[in-house]
């Protein structure tokens, strides 16, 4: 009893970090095989930066937190939502991959909700998230179970992430990010 109260408080003291200066992106997700250096990685200079136009930034699928002790432990992978400058200067969300015919009044409403609960200029972002996990059953089989989530996290000026809230499944954004990501968060979950 005693053991499984001390994992939940280790677990739950967990730091939520992870680098993710913008150069080091690229680095973490294919393991050093590609950098921001690489043949064929064009980085953006902040002019070209001011004419990419609308759509979500997405990140690729980031393992936030993973804990396990013997059979039983826990993996959550999320995926951070950015605003392009088109959609921060416009005040209005244009959705994944679009740049047209934006700024509506819906596309306003969600750039609202985005903002009311995420300060962007804080460096605070929406995170859609995929936690698995995995708890011994009968037999020595592990049994799996996937739970769809969001939070809203801060990125320090080190780089590192820490959590600021928790956000529902069913926030729009978080919907429709998880909607758009599944497969990848759910392989970047079932990763070791």
């Amino acid at each position: 009893m005693f053991k499984r109260v001390l994992s939940i408080l280790a677990l739950g003291s967990l730091p939520l970090s992870l680098a993710l200066a913008q150069e080091d992106v690229l680095a973490l997700v294919s393991k050093g095989k590609v950098t921001s250096e690489s043949v064929g990685v064009t980085r953006l200079n902040i002019e070209e930066k001011k004419q990419v136009k609308g759509g979500y930034i997405l990140s690729p699928a980031i393992t936030i937190q993973k804990y396990g002790i013997g059979m039983s432990g826990f993996t959550q992978v999320g995926v951070i939502v950015g605003l392009s400058q088109h959609e921060l200067d416009n005040k209005a969300i244009c959705g994944y991959n679009f740049s047209s015919n934006c700024g509506g009044y819906m596309d306003k409403q969600r750039y609202n909700e985005y903002m009311s609960v995420a300060d962007y200029n804080n460096n605070e972002r929406i995170v859609a998230t995929l936690t698995k996990t995995t708890t011994p059953s009968f037999f020595g089989t592990p049994r799996l179970n996937f739970t769809k989530g969001g939070m809203v996290v801060g990125i320090s000026s080190s780089g590192r992430l820490y959590k600021v809230r928790s956000l529902s499944a069913y926030h729009s954004i978080v919907s429709e990010v998880y909607n758009l990501k599944k497969n990848e968060l759910a392989i970047k979950a079932m990763a070791r």
